[in-house]
């Protein structure tokens, strides 16, 4: 395939994404066929269900990146997050998908060639989820949410 093929593929599959992802994805776990090793989040506005344990795929197997400067998952969140009572998506701590880390901003920068963002999702695909570089976890006396019911 041409490199310029490569690149009007990913302009196509970056642009339509996160309504694929939320539709078939979310379905598939919420009806327990979706059948995959792991699942690779990008930029998710939500998937219908409110935790990975929710998703029809084996205990620390759900992924999400979430870019510096995407909007994408805070705009999905109350029209595609969780189950309807609570509003998690992907990107929220209290799903559970492990976060990895990104080294792009905005919704499309996810695939750039030479990312961090591309390299952790290829080691996940590759079943090397071992070696994919983590967010650290929040320290919860002081995340954004306790803070602000203060």
């Amino acid at each position: 395939m041409a490199w310029d093929e490569w690149e009007q593929i990913k302009a196509d599959v970056t642009d339509r994404q996160s309504v694929a992802m939320r539709l078939l994805v979310g379905a598939a776990a919420e009806t327990g066929d979706l059948n995959a090793d792991d699942v690779v989040f990008a930029g998710s506005p939500g998937v219908k269900v409110s935790g990975a344990d929710g998703m029809d795929v084996p205990k620390g197997h759900v992924w999400i990146e979430e870019a510096k400067g995407d909007v994408v998952p805070d705009l999905g969140r109350y029209g595609h997050g969780g189950d309807g009572v609570n509003f998690r998506i992907p990107s929220d701590e209290r799903f559970g998908a492990n976060q990895m880390t990104t080294d792009t901003e905005g919704h499309s920068g996810y695939w750039d060639e030479g990312s961090t963002s591309l390299k952790n999702q290829a080691l996940v695909v590759a079943g090397k989820g071992d070696e994919v570089e983590l967010k650290p976890p929040t320290n919860p006396l002081t995340s954004e949410e306790v803070m602000r019911s203060k």
